[in-house]
């Protein structure tokens, strides 16, 4: 999987420096490209990067264990600790019910949490769900990758905020979605995988419920987006995400054909 990655493609998914941008056209693996740009100290790229080039079990999990890592020096609240717990169970075993629960716990989180971007990132996992031969919006597929980047760096500054850039306010964001109950998955519509309320949707009404969803994830995107660090700064934020990095790195090495 992660060596059929358009890395060139990739970087037009978040802010990407003119630096990695020309990184991204001289390596074939995402590996590659991510060791080449903590090479030149683009950590931040590689934050992005990495996020995105992971599967998204693995990108949440990384996510997961970022918050906690943060967590151990700046302590979690009950509501962060629960609704890792419950991320922890989905990715362990990714289904319907467990994404559920994970939004039923992290509701009240503030958006200024890393487990806050942990849950969104749990919740966008499957994508915009469009009906076959619909258009898929650009920025439809890339809100797991989002929010998993947002969850690095917000528990990077949480570590040590002293030495990291000093972040923009982050402005009041919507709910995490709701997602609605798994039923029986014998119940389900082989054929074409849509819950049975929405198997008897007309066409028109499920492309509306589609948009919806992907303007529910895109407020969320524009309210918890990654800490803005001008490229002088990268360097100096080198130090502060390695940890973060070689833990990705480490995870990285369980995906088949990732390194």
């Amino acid at each position: 999987m992660a060596t059929d990655i358009d890395l060139v493609a990739l970087c037009e998914q978040f802010p990407c420096s003119p630096e990695a941008k020309a990184l991204a056209a001289q390596h074939a693996k995402a590996s590659e490209f991510i060791t080449a740009l903590r090479q030149e100290k683009l950590s931040v790229d590689a934050v992005q990067a990495m996020a995105r080039s992971l599967p998204k079990e693995k990108a949440v999990e990384w996510a997961a264990q970022s918050a906690r890592t943060a967590g151990e020096q700046a302590g979690l609240t009950p509501a962060e600790q629960e609704t890792l717990e419950a991320v922890d169970q989905w990715v362990a075993r990714p289904d319907r019910a467990r994404k559920t629960v994970v939004s039923t716990v992290a509701a009240e989180l503030p958006t200024d949490s890393p487990v806050s971007c942990v849950a969104n990132a749990t919740a966008f996992s499957d994508g915009i769900a469009l009906p076959e031969g619909a258009e898929v919006p650009t920025s439809g597929d890339d809100l797991t990758g989002h929010f998993v980047a947002s969850a690095v760096l917000l528990a990077a500054t949480k570590i040590s905020s002293q030495n990291a850039p000093e972040l923009p306010a982050t402005p009041e964001s919507p709910e995490i979605p709701d997602v609605p109950e798994a039923p029986d998955i014998a119940e389900l519509p082989e054929a074409i995988g849509l819950m049975p309320e929405e198997a008897s949707m007309p066409v028109d009404e499920l492309v509306a419920t589609a948009e919806s969803s992907l303007d529910e994830g895109q407020d969320l995107m524009e309210s918890q987006a990654p800490p803005e660090i001008p490229a002088k700064e990268q360097a100096q934020s080198d130090k502060l995400l390695k940890p973060f990095l070689d833990a990705g790195m480490k995870l990285a090495e369980t995906v088949p054909g990732f390194v």
